[in-house]
């Protein structure tokens, strides 16, 4: 139980790291980075558990139909978590009146890459349970 909530709060971490990384980016001028940090954090998180439930039942749907692991998981995990992040990204952008380009792309694709590679610490270090959500 301990290792899930480790690395829910390293996911967690993550998430606010990289709210405050698009702030400074994006020079959204907010006044409490902390807050911000955490507000966004908190929705990337949320965001994330909602998905995992999703994620759950179309990775067992498509392995059950005889989908190989490797390919159920590039388009459960993979499409969904650049699914979340775009949620988060086009609400960040859409609430500090900001345009949605090629840098928010970018920081799309780096958070889903970084999201895929703790999902995979995570299976490698045997928390198989946890790999649907966050």
């Amino acid at each position: 139980m301990i290792s899930i909530l480790i690395l829910v709060a390293l996911k967690f971490c993550l998430y606010c790291g990289i709210a405050i990384y698009a702030a400074k980016v994006f020079e959204f001028g907010v006044n409490n980075i902390v807050r911000f940090a955490l507000t966004w954090g908190g929705i990337r998180l949320f965001v994330g558990l909602v998905f995992g439930f999703f994620i759950f039942y179309a990775f067992l749907l498509f392995v059950d139909g005889g989908m190989s692991e490797a390919l159920a998981y590039f388009l459960t995990f993979g499409l969904s978590r650049y699914i979340e992040w775009t949620i988060v990204f086009a609400f960040m952008l859409w609430r500090h009146r900001k345009q949605m380009g090629i840098v928010a792309q970018r920081f799309i694709l780096a958070g889903t890459a970084i999201n895929i590679a703790i999902d995979q610490v995570a299976i490698a270090s045997g928390l198989t349970n946890i790999k649907f959500f966050c």
